[in-house]
């Protein structure tokens, strides 16, 4: 495992697998580098029919893969876990064949979830009236930072950092419905690419629930989002989370093809 350096170190790297007939779990954008490659967290490991990219993520390591076939073996990091996540189309038979490829060096099927999406016309969350709902600030990030952390995956929940939720509310991509000393009773975090806007948690403190929160919070988005005509919304839910997808059905969310499988390796 060896430390890129820069930008361009890799995308000579990766360039010579960006080809028809090689498999990849990797969707990041350019600009999703640039804060990794700032940190020195961005690692990469040859095998004879592949590329890995490893991102350290402090407990674990984030792997992206390119595979041109399933017959090489990478030396996987000893000193902390490591996580991946493989996206596909619902009942493509051919992921199975690098599922069991991952399995076959240790790692194991950790959790599974399924995209939603909905077109902004047809998001009908109801209203956030009869409790406060704003755009969080600076701050709430430590508030945000600690109930986003009990309430997601450490290894592949995506979890900010208390330095990107602060720069995150400068571009209001966190609601929160507030409490005393700058807590929170939950927290709504949205990105955007384009004409999709993109739900990325969704938590609410354990002694708030059961109120509507969740729900007044997508309400508030829904409110404050731009709107256009192609503008549709997408998330990631555990199919297992019947909570959440009502609640996401209820506002108009819908399976639309696509899953995700998680795997974990623990040396």
């Amino acid at each position: 495992m060896k430390k890129i350096a820069d930008f361009e170190q890799l995308k000579r790297l990766v360039k010579p697998w960006l080809k028809k007939g090689i498999a990849t779990n990797n969707y990041l954008l350019p600009d999703a580098y640039e804060p990794i490659l700032r940190k020195g967290a961005l690692y990469y490991a040859k095998a004879g029919q592949g590329l890995l990219l490893l991102v350290d993520h402090g407990n674990h390591f984030r792997l992206y893969y390119y595979l041109a076939g399933c017959n090489s073996r990478f030396l996987l990091p000893r000193t902390k876990p490591s996580a991946m996540e493989i996206l596909f189309a619902a009942g493509d038979q051919s992921i199975q064949e690098i599922i069991a490829y991952w399995e076959g060096m240790g790692f194991k099927a950790y959790l599974s979830r399924r995209r939603m999406s909905v077109a902004a016309a047809a998001f009908t969350p109801g209203s956030p009236a009869g409790e406060e709902v704003v755009f969080a600030d600076r701050r709430h990030a430590a508030a945000i930072h600690a109930l986003l952390a009990a309430s997601f995956d450490p290894y592949l929940g995506d979890l900010p950092t208390v330095d990107e939720i602060k720069e995150g509310t400068l571009r209001q991509e966190f609601i929160c419905v507030p409490a005393a000393d700058n807590k929170v009773k939950g927290v709504l975090r949205i990105s955007r690419r384009r004409n999709v806007y993109l739900i990325l948690h969704l938590a609410v403190a354990p002694q708030y629930r059961r109120r509507g929160l969740a729900g007044k919070m997508l309400a508030y988005f829904n409110m404050t989002m731009e709107k256009k005509e192609n503008t549709a919304v997408r998330l990631w839910v555990q199919p297992g989370n019947a909570a959440a997808r009502r609640l996401y059905e209820q506002a108009g969310f819908r399976d639309d093809g696509w899953e995700a499988v998680g795997l974990l390796y623990l040396p």
